[in-house]
């Protein structure tokens, strides 16, 4: 092989590692941007529970949570899945259909206490949709029909938890 060859054979190879790194630094730069898109959407649709709620299954069964993080998931138009992080079984719960007034890419799961101890756990949806289930602690139980939160309700305990989950800037 002669010099020349030698010269435009080590051009090639070090033009081909150039552009990896030129488009690494592009990635790295879009994939920050998508990493936090990613985490806000993974963490969009988990709640936590302090203590155990008693929840009504589909078929009318009362059903218990445990204390813990759980990811909250749709299940038809009528119920929601309860999903633990620590490996536990799932669990399917009661809801009812709601609206909301967010414009969302993605769910997000919130969880509100009310004035009676009710616990109301709400999947916000796109499209303005939701489902709402409705459970008690050891410190509230419903009588009746509970009533499910207004759409302004859901508004504060949105702006909540998107509180709670901005970024930090740095300093």
């Amino acid at each position: 092989m002669g010099a020349r060859q030698t010269l435009r054979l080590i051009a090639l190879f070090c033009l081909g590692l150039s552009v990896p790194a030129t488009s690494n630094q592009a990635f790295s730069q879009t994939s920050s941007s998508e990493a936090i898109d990613l985490i806000r959407a993974e963490t969009a649709d988990t709640i936590s529970f302090q203590e155990k709620v008693a929840f009504i299954s589909p078929t009318g069964e009362e059903i218990t949570s445990s204390i813990g993080t759980y990811r909250v998931e749709p299940v038809g138009p009528s119920a929601l899945r309860l999903v633990p992080f620590e490996g536990k079984e799932p669990i399917v719960i009661n809801a009812k259909p709601t609206r909301h007034d967010e414009d969302l890419p993605f769910p997000v799961a919130l969880i509100a206490v009310d004035d009676e101890y009710l616990i109301h756990v709400v999947l916000l949806l796109p499209e303005h949709k939701g489902l709402e289930a409705i459970g008690f602690s050891s410190r509230g139980r419903y009588r009746g029909l509970p009533e499910l939160l207004s759409a302004a309700q859901l508004h504060e305990v949105f702006g909540q938890k998107k509180a709670t989950r901005a970024p930090q800037s740095p300093p």
